[in-house]
């Protein structure tokens, strides 16, 4: 089976399950990049050429001061209807198509032009479509095993209504946030860090602002090793 068969089938079998689809890469000049074609035929949707992207794309290569290449005409190509969304960090702009009900998201492959792509473009358009949203906490424990965690939130583990709570294991990670640069939608503005001291019962929380307190897998105030 080839990929574009592959990628045919994937699609299809998300768009039967969901009525949000979101798609990364193939958005490119090559023969391969077939994200936006497969997507328009699933949806019965022909592709048009759309002049403002191709400009945009050309006035792309002149800023980095080189020839635009025919086949990124390819990239100014979408489905019949799409919301065309602008790539200020690349030549491949994304597109959200609704039809019957179903959107397909499709954003760029590299991580930059897609976190960029969904924080300035996408995410508020989802937003208004909802009515709502899932909203997650973490609560990052060291100090204590996981079992101990476990029995310990026990009754917000097995009470909790409308709230899912599952505690899991993780290396050390002096950083709370290993991804300091990304884009402020996509990052965690609900990190809290617990120290369970070993010798009291007393437990200090630190603000998402605040320096972690524990640093190369060492607490910083007693140089235990930290969970």
């Amino acid at each position: 089976m080839s990929d574009e068969q592959w990628m045919r089938e994937a699609l299809a079998l998300a768009l039967s399950r969901s009525d949000l689809v979101i798609t990364t890469g193939g958005l490119g000049p090559t023969q391969d990049d077939l994200s936006k074609e497969i997507a328009a035929e699933l949806l019965g949707l022909p592709m048009e050429f759309d002049p403002e992207s191709w400009d945009a794309i050309g006035r792309y290569f002149e800023k980095i001061g080189r020839v635009c290449p025919m086949n990124n005409r390819k990239q100014a190509m979408f489905a019949k209807g799409c919301t065309i969304l602008p790539n200020a960090c690349g030549t491949a702009p994304g597109c959200m198509i609704e039809k019957d009900g179903k959107i397909v998201v499709q954003l760029p492959g590299p991580p930059h032009e897609m976190a960029d792509m969904f924080g300035r473009q996408v995410y508020g358009r989802l937003a208004k479509k909802t009515g709502g949203c899932i909203a997650s906490r973490f609560i990052r424990i060291y100090g204590m095993g996981e079992s101990q965690v476990a029995q310990t939130c026990a009754r917000w583990i097995e009470n909790a209504e409308g709230v899912t709570v599952a505690p899991y294991c993780a290396a050390n990670r002096p950083n709370p946030d290993p991804y300091p640069t990304r884009p402020r939608v996509f990052r965690d503005f609900h990190n809290t860090w617990l120290r369970c001291a070993p010798s009291s019962q007393q437990t200090r929380r630190y603000a998402t602002s605040d320096r972690p307190p524990c640093r190369n897998g060492k607490d910083q105030e007693t140089g235990t090793d930290t969970l």
